[in-house]
């Protein structure tokens, strides 16, 4: 009995990545982008305050993001392991040391979130914000290896288009160099958010449509036991 067949894989990966895209349009591009102004630590404390429980819900959607990117950790492992079963370890322990620097990230956010009294420091609650945006952003230093791993391991594989090893390195390469300029070039910050504004579709497009193959893939493979 084959207890890891593809087509389960090719599902669990698939919807879970299509799922995380979701959850993370909420979390951090409604929830986080709606309430957090950085230069504005007062009115981004007013905000907190006033809608403390949707940033608990955007908080919570990044804990379902760190459950959902291990869960795919995991599956694209086995999904590759015979492709080439040490490159696929590198590729999954890359993104397991990713969910790391996001799970230590959303533990500031719960900070930010216990510290909305009626006396809170504003520059406090941004402190913590700040910590969760560094953490995360290094972390994203790291996901951008995985995704140019995830890229090679497309490229070997012979069932795959030869789109979506070039979607996912470029965008594998877009994650490490924005993400090293904003932790080693803090004077570039202004230059690094337009490039970071110009590549952020291709950057996602790369995941989102190997997503989307991977749930059709699932769909259309045969049951193996």
């Amino acid at each position: 009995m084959k207890f890891y067949n593809p087509k389960k894989l090719a599902l669990i990966a698939g919807f879970s990545l299509l799922l995380m895209a979701i959850v993370a349009g909420y979390s951090y591009g409604y929830v986080y982008n709606s309430l957090i102004l950085p230069e504005d630590p007062t009115q981004t404390l007013q905000n907190l305050q006033s809608a403390s429980g949707l940033f608990l819900s955007g908080t919570l959607g990044w804990v379902v993001i760190l459950i959902l990117d291990l869960l795919v950790s995991w599956t694209l492992y086995f999904y590759f392991k015979e492709t080439q079963r040490d490159i696929s370890a590198l590729t999954a322990l890359s993104r397991v040391l990713y969910s790391v620097f996001l799970g230590y990230a959303i533990s500031y956010l719960f900070i930010a979130g216990s510290s909305l009294k009626a006396d809170a420091d504003a520059q406090e609650v941004m402190a913590a914000l700040h910590s969760f945006e560094s953490i995360w952003s290094l972390g994203l230093i790291v996901f951008g290896f995985h995704l140019i791993g995830l890229g090679w391991l497309t490229w070997i594989s012979p069932d795959m288009s030869r789109l979506f090893p070039i979607l996912l390195i470029f965008a594998g390469i877009c994650y490490v160099g924005i993400h090293s300029a904003k932790a080693f070039l803090p004077n570039s910050e202004s230059l690094v958010k337009e490039w970071e504004t110009i590549l952020m579709l291709p950057m996602a497009l790369g995941e989102i449509a190997f997503a989307v193959w991977l749930v059709i893939r699932g769909f259309k493979s045969k049951n193996t036991v």
